[in-house]
């Protein structure tokens, strides 16, 4: 049975033309074991869009907002219409889908080019407001994308930066944006953002006199200084890079509640995944059981939950 409340990772792998062999397993930091999950059927529109934050999984339909709770045997759930259709937008939670409660922040992808408006989806109402009038002009020129970008929420901001170290603030109280700012990180090739529980972090490949590494980096949430932490273990780092020397690393991570993972969607590599815990200033890096004989997937989309329903549990995998 699961164990206490941190937040838990969860993997979902999909198989495009043979659902049987799309599967979704939750993994526990506390028992450091992975569980499998009874299977949700994905979207049938616009599955490249998919997508994972706090405890939901998410697709665009248009200008919906198609939505799971996870992990759940329930059925999708749909926003109303936004003011925009979007494809690969940042989305983020705030609040708990499994609560009654609950908002969407959603930035980028919208499919018309040079729009780049917030919304925000309010549960409570069921409706979206927009927010379009304190864009600065140079924020993002060259598009905005998940593929590229990456964004949190800490506190009562709204956090977005591109993969050079671009970062601008969106205030949720004051719905206003900041200036354009960039994180002065030594040697950077491609950054992504993360939220801890009460820091903001930078997650970020570095090309140094060693080759690439990949570094962790404290961001002061004001001043947007950054500081070094920690690096991860260059015996986890090689598990994310390529063979050929001229390609970059390739991983995705999140934020999940005091504990970043770190997780790559190659079937060729296994789909490993690290972890560091955050919390107590340690920053304890480690590599998590693999997946059991997981097949090869389309598509693979990861998010966190502090949630995780025990009849939604089919077996233990791993120890």
């Amino acid at each position: 049975m699961p164990s206490g409340k941190t937040p838990w990772l969860l993997f979902w792998g999909i198989n495009e033309l043979i659902h049987t062999r799309s599967a979704a397993f939750a993994y526990d930091p506390l028992a450091g074991r992975w569980f499998q999950l009874a299977m949700v059927r994905p979207p049938i529109f616009n599955r490249a869009s998919l997508g994972g934050a706090n405890g939901a999984f998410f697709a665009f339909s248009g200008s919906k907002v198609c939505f799971t709770q996870v992990p759940t045997k329930l059925r999708w759930k749909e926003t109303p219409p936004a003011m925009y259709s979007r494809c690969f937008s940042l989305l983020n939670i705030i609040g708990s889908p499994n609560s009654h409660s609950f908002k969407f922040v959603v930035f980028g992808g919208i499919i018309d080019e040079g729009q780049r408006f917030l919304e925000i989806y309010d549960s409570s109402s069921d409706t979206w407001e927009c927010h379009d009038d304190s864009l600065p002009e140079d924020l993002f020129l060259d598009g905005i994308s998940s593929h590229c970008m990456s964004s949190a929420i800490l506190g009562h901001n709204f956090y977005v930066a591109n993969y050079d170290g671009s970062i601008a603030v969106f205030s949720l109280s004051t719905k206003l944006w900041s200036r354009l700012q960039r994180l002065q990180i030594t040697g950077l090739v491609n950054l992504s953002i993360v939220a801890g529980d009460s820091e903001l972090f930078a997650l970020c490949i570095c090309r140094g006199k060693k080759g690439e590494c990949l570094r962790l980096y404290e961001v002061n949430d004001i001043s947007m200084d950054c500081t070094f932490v920690n690096e991860m273990p260059r015996e986890f780092f090689s598990l994310f890079q390529d063979t050929d020397d001229q390609k970059e690393a390739s991983l995705r991570c999140l934020g999940a509640g005091g504990i970043v993972y770190v997780y790559s969607e190659q079937y060729y590599k296994g789909y490993p995944v690290c972890a560091c815990d955050l919390r107590g200033g340690k920053y304890v890096w480690r590599q998590l059981p693999p997946l059991p004989s997981p097949p090869r997937f389309d598509r693979v989309v990861c998010c966190s939950t502090a949630i995780v329903p025990g009849d939604c549990f089919e077996i233990s995998c791993s120890g």
